[in-house]
């Protein structure tokens, strides 16, 4: 099995974005963080370029692939996995590791949202294996 783990910087740089999963065709799990989902007017932070549609992007960029998304700010920014279409998924969730799913950063700054893992359990060579995404402080 082969996983790649990327920091996506909120999709700032697409075209290479694109180039790396060329190169990695060959992979039947991404696990993908700092990713926007229709974020457009929602953050106020991060102006700098960011894809704020990202996840639909990435989603059109890997066709043969699930994804499973969840965000840890609101729901317009957080983690993403793609599993490639054919692969038995078992059970797909996630753990609050800091904070807790709904916290509202406003009034504090940068690495203070809610923080958690995603976790991903698929079915290989007939035992379960376990994936897991974070994308720490």
């Amino acid at each position: 099995m082969k996983i790649v783990s990327v920091n996506t910087w909120g999709g700032r740089v697409m075209e290479g974005f694109r180039d790396f999963l060329r190169r990695h065709a060959d992979t039947d799990v991404f696990c993908f963080q700092e990713v926007y989902h229709e974020a457009h007017g929602k953050d106020t932070i991060w102006l700098d370029g960011s894809n704020f549609n990202f996840l639909n992007d990435i989603k059109a960029a890997l066709p043969n692939y699930d994804c499973y998304y969840r965000p840890h700010l609101d729901d317009w920014w957080g983690l993403a996995m793609f599993v490639k279409k054919g692969m038995k998924v078992i059970e797909e969730g996630e753990w609050y590791v800091h904070k807790y799913k709904g916290h509202n950063p406003a009034v504090e700054v940068h690495g203070y949202t809610a923080k958690n893992v995603q976790f991903l359990k698929v079915e290989l060579r007939g035992a379960p294996f376990h994936v897991l995404n974070f994308h720490g402080l």
